[in-house]
């Protein structure tokens, strides 16, 4: 058959959202009855296609999710149906093949080599049940190059080894390429280390004994503390509910010393749900007032609402606790007024503020932070229908999606944007995406062992000495640490300026993309660092053309949608839409080109 008669689609990016784009076309081609011949390319950088890099099977088991098993699902519940027969969401999938697991089978938290068993069994799946004319190629190669050739697109890619590929003729570009590899900014020493995946090699160089400065205190930092110590064979003990004990295996790095721009760790969760009624000052009413402004200010127009609902979260927990009677408030006034009400009966308990969340610690010393810590696990133990904390720390996870469609496409005027990535980006998701709570209470066991530091974690003045060959980090308080290795536990971001891949410096450097730019009327702009992407996520060019036949989604499209770091199949869906109409194209081109029909 003639390569002209054959429909090419190229998924760039083998991970979780390649993944969800591959069955929802599978879907659509089932389903329409394409009979159109159909090779899918699918590029990713190693061989763990379905997974990803960031849930490769391979991956130590402490490497824990921070989402729980009920929520994941890499079938699609929409028509039309997944083309395999037994489409079983990850809590039924584990029960099938793993009947050994916890009880919690359903709350818990997996490792995520786990849930990348269970991506790569849903691919091999797909395989196995696709059409005999539909073809699947693999290639793990990173493409560096598309160019463009009237409605077709030549792809290049480059394999580990540095040997080419070329794909001609593809018709339909998926992108899912996920995060960037490496973090902006690079620093050419030996002992430096700029991404941490996969621990086990990235981490392998750091000598036990050694002193480690990490930047961050994210899950990040967390699975790094980890690898160097659990994964180097020391133990933890259960003492209680609340307490682990770090048995030390005499292979970790003697230190490790904790830093981030904030100075503050995650709260953990432990997976049981709060109460799921909907926003109260979020009402239908006012999200269509929102809407129809053409540039909102975030702190004017959406953070009081935001305090409200925390606030909101939080007292009902405390008044059940109190048997207090409140009325359901119908304003942020009326909350207000119920809290008055409340504390004038209980003038006792310490009135909430969003602050406790947002800036906790008076002091940013070791022992604030671990006491810090012990509190959160006693809350998050609780959980969100006991612990008003708890509740509260979780009511952006209700939020977000609903501020996710009101920031999407430019929603936020551009001061607005920066301020909200900049500022309260990093906050919200420090109180709602922390850690399970088991990893956290092995933080503060190695931080009782002395393993762990906090002791300079606030915005540290750090300097390379060239004469000692090491790291000096300077506390606010003067005081002066040493390190020989310095860990960058940070998860990169898309930042086409600093440091775009290869692939997005091609289709920039053709004209066939551009970086986007969040303008307002009165002059301001701002450029969060991503591709400038229509509404169905098809990138706009340099002569505004839209590259109809491209689509990106999931992490390449953050700074114009929010918070794609997540297994969601609905959360800034652009895949399913693409998979429409792929085979709307597919069928115009059967029907007005050389496009043959399989027999």
């Amino acid at each position: 058959m003639h390569e002209e008669a054959i429909y090419k689609v190229a998924i760039i990016g083998g991970g979780p959202k390649g993944l969800y784009g591959l069955e929802r076309l599978m879907a659509q081609i089932v389903h329409q009855q394409i009979q159109t011949p159909v090779q899918i390319y699918i590029f990713n950088k190693t061989p763990h296609f379905g997974s990803g890099e960031v849930y490769r099977p391979d991956q130590p088991n402490y490497l824990l999710m921070n989402y729980i098993n009920e929520k994941i699902n890499m079938w699609s519940e929409d028509l039309p149906k997944p083309i395999v027969p037994q489409p079983l969401p990850y809590s039924k999938w584990l029960e099938k093949n793993y009947p050994e697991y916890p009880e919690n089978i359903y709350t818990g938290y997996s490792s995520r080599g786990l849930v990348g068993k269970y991506l790569q069994d849903g691919f091999h799946e797909i395989k196995l049940h696709k059409p005999s004319h539909i073809q699947i190629f693999t290639h793990p190669a990173e493409v560096i190059d598309v160019e463009q050739s009237g409605d077709f697109y030549t792809l290049t890619g480059e394999y580990s080894d540095g040997s080419k590929i070329n794909v001609n003729r593809v018709n339909q570009l998926l992108l899912t390429t996920g995060h960037g590899s490496v973090n902006a900014h690079k620093v050419s020493i030996d002992n430096y280390t700029d991404f941490v995946y996969p621990v086990e090699e990235r981490l392998s160089h750091i000598e036990e004994g050694s002193q480690v400065l990490i930047k961050g205190m994210g899950l990040t930092f967390i699975d790094c503390a980890l690898a160097l110590t659990e994964g180097r064979g020391g133990l933890f003990q259960i003492v209680d509910e609340a307490r682990f004990k770090y048995m030390p295996s005499g292979e970790e790095p003697k230190s490790l010393l904790a830093y981030s721009k904030s100075g503050i760790p995650m709260f953990p969760r432990n997976g049981s749900g709060g109460d799921s009624k909907k926003l109260l000052f979020f009402s239908d009413l006012k999200l269509e007032e929102l809407s129809e402004k053409k540039s909102l200010d975030f702190e004017r127009d959406l953070m009081p609402l935001i305090i409200a609902e925390i606030k909101y979260n939080y007292y009902k927990v405390l008044f059940k606790q109190y048997n207090y009677k409140a009325s359901e408030p119908m304003s942020v006034e009326a909350l207000n007024y119920e809290i008055d009400c409340f504390h004038d009966h209980h003038s006792e308990l310490e009135k909430f503020s969003v602050n406790q969340l947002f800036d906790p610690l008076e002091e940013h010393s070791h022992n604030a932070m671990v006491d810090y810590l012990k509190m959160t696990v006693e809350e998050a133990l609780k959980g969100e229908k006991k612990s008003p904390m708890a509740a509260a720390a979780a009511t952006w996870r209700k939020l977000s999606q609903t501020i996710n469609d009101l920031y999407c496409f430019g929603g936020f005027h551009p001061a607005s944007h920066e301020q909200f990535v900049s500022q309260y980006h990093g906050k919200f998701n420090r109180i709602a995406y922390g850690p399970p709570v088991e990893n956290v209470k092995k933080i503060i066991a190695l931080a009782d062992a002395g393993i762990v530091s906090f002791s300079h974690s606030y915005q540290p003045e750090i300097v390379f000495s060239k004469d000692e060959e090491c790291w000096i980090i300077v506390n606010n308080e003067g005081e002066t640490a040493e390190a020989y290795y310095h860990i960058d536990a940070r998860i990169p971001k898309i930042d086409l300026e600093k440091s775009a891949s290869r692939l997005y410096k091609s289709l920039l450097n053709h004209g066939i993309a551009r970086p986007y730019v969040n303008q307002s009327d009165d002059g301001t702009s701002f450029a969060p660092g991503c591709i400038d992407l229509d509404k169905q996520g098809r990138p706009i060019g340099v002569k505004n053309q839209v590259a109809y036949r491209i689509t990106l989604a999931g992490t390449p499209t953050e700074g114009l949608t929010y918070d794609n770091d997540t297994l969601s199949r609905t959360r800034n869906d652009f895949v399913t839409d693409w998979a429409r109409r792929v085979v709307d194209d597919i069928r115009t081109n059967t029907k007005t080109s050389t496009y043959a029909v399989a027999t």
